[in-house]
């Protein structure tokens, strides 16, 4: 089924939660019964999308003119548990909030390793004015920081996969970097306990982007650990017709032109960009590296600095495509003093790809390592840390959205 015209827009529920991408993980809107929704940072307006997470390809359209821009934002509700590496998802018209390094306060009151990073996952309805009241889920089966999420419906099933993150639950506490993938069902409104599927990423890897595009998922880069470990292998692997994920295999002839981790991820029709990130020597960058996904393949090439990079070098961003204008949304700089996270935001056209600029627009306060989804029409940031730096006081529970205009 081809993608719905970009002149329409699902009236469900006054576009009551369209589906998104953001904080690294963008899904492609595709068909009625694949409807793979974003988890962190990156969210795309480009075609109709899914309200909710599940039924939404059905829901009556109307004409009305696509959003280009975003509004100023405004508090939306808190989550529980304060936290910052986490990721989002939409399934079933609820957000989902998934492992990540959670608060001070909050150690005593949910599962984590030594280093705080957790499994515990919490979610909330989707209501008109955006979140509702969260309550706790199903946990993970191993805590997981700088985990990638993203939801499958298909065949009457609406799934969440977890994939990708690191914890401290090695010899001596030393960091692991599970290749085990994760998948719980959302069953009348709830959680079923998650179980590992026999799916497996071929490397371990934390704070990778991941494209899911129709049936394929795309895991790109990621940190292995240590100041060397970042990598630029891509691996794929396809969705079957009910929802089971098949085996990860590298992506042959396809890579990113620079090692890098924590990068926002923006796509605009075919065109993949990768933006700033964490490289080798824990260095943070204002890299672009730009793609274009062609017949399954993906090789990035580092775009020029004076074509287009980021205004200053940040990693854990959040990012949005809307009107074919490429959105960064926060992050922070830990490789110089201060560590610091920003407010800003930063913008450029996608498609062709332009020089980024300043945006009016600003964040509440400085938010780095959140993660985003569209909700209720609005973009929606959560959480996240006050500065680049893994210190727990920091960490927030705060939700601001901005609404699509």
């Amino acid at each position: 089924m081809k993608i719905r015209s970009m002149t329409r827009l699902l009236a469900a529920a006054a576009l009551a939660a369209m589906a998104g991408v953001g904080c690294g993980v963008v899904g492609k809107p595709d068909t009625a019964d694949a409807r793979p929704s974003a988890d962190a940072p990156q969210v795309v307006i480009d075609a109709s999308v899914d309200a909710g997470g599940s039924g939404g390809a059905d829901a009556p359209l109307i004409d009305a003119p696509l959003p280009t821009t975003i509004g100023a934002f405004a508090q939306a509700g808190a989550f529980q548990y304060a936290r910052m590496g986490h990721a989002t998802v939409v399934q079933a018209g609820r957000l989902w909030i998934i492992g990540g390094n959670i608060c001070q306060a909050c150690l005593a009151s949910i599962p984590h390793d030594v280093a705080g990073t957790t499994g515990h996952v919490e979610s909330a309805p989707i209501e008109a004015a955006g979140p509702g009241t969260f309550r706790s889920d199903t946990n993970l089966i191993a805590v997981r920081n700088y985990p990638r999420a993203f939801a499958v419906s298909r065949a009457g099933h609406d799934y969440i996969y977890v994939l990708g993150g690191t914890n401290s639950t090695g010899p001596s506490n030393t960091d692991v970097f599970p290749t085990t993938i994760e998948r719980a069902e959302v069953v009348a409104g709830g959680l079923s306990a998650f179980s590992v599927v026999s799916s497996t990423l071929t490397v371990g890897r934390a704070g990778p982007a991941v494209l899911v595009d129709g049936d394929n998922v795309y895991v790109m880069g990621g940190s292995t650990g240590g100041a060397t470990g970042f990598v630029s292998s891509i691996e794929r692997a396809v969705i079957d017709a009910q929802g089971g994920l098949g085996p990860f295999t590298p992506l042959a002839g396809s890579t990113l032109a620079v090692d890098s981790a924590y990068s926002g991820l923006a796509v605009d029709g075919n065109n993949v960009l990768l933006l700033g990130g964490v490289t080798d020597n824990n260095v943070t960058i204002a890299t672009v590296q730009q793609a274009t996904l062609t017949a399954g393949a993906l090789n990035f090439t580092a775009v020029p600095a004076g074509t287009s990079q980021l205004r200053m070098p940040r990693a854990g961003v959040t990012t949005l495509v809307v009107g074919s204008r490429a959105f960064v949304v926060g992050g922070g700089n830990g490789s110089v003093a201060g560590n610091p996270a920003y407010a800003d935001l930063e913008l450029a056209t996608a498609t062709p790809l332009g020089a980024f600029g300043p945006f009016a627009g600003m964040l509440d306060q400085n938010r780095m390592f959140a993660s985003a989804q569209v909700i209720s029409g609005r973009y929606c940031v959560t959480g996240g840390a006050t500065v680049a730096t893994t210190d727990p006081s920091r960490y927030l529970s705060s939700i601001v959205c901005a609404p699509l205009q």
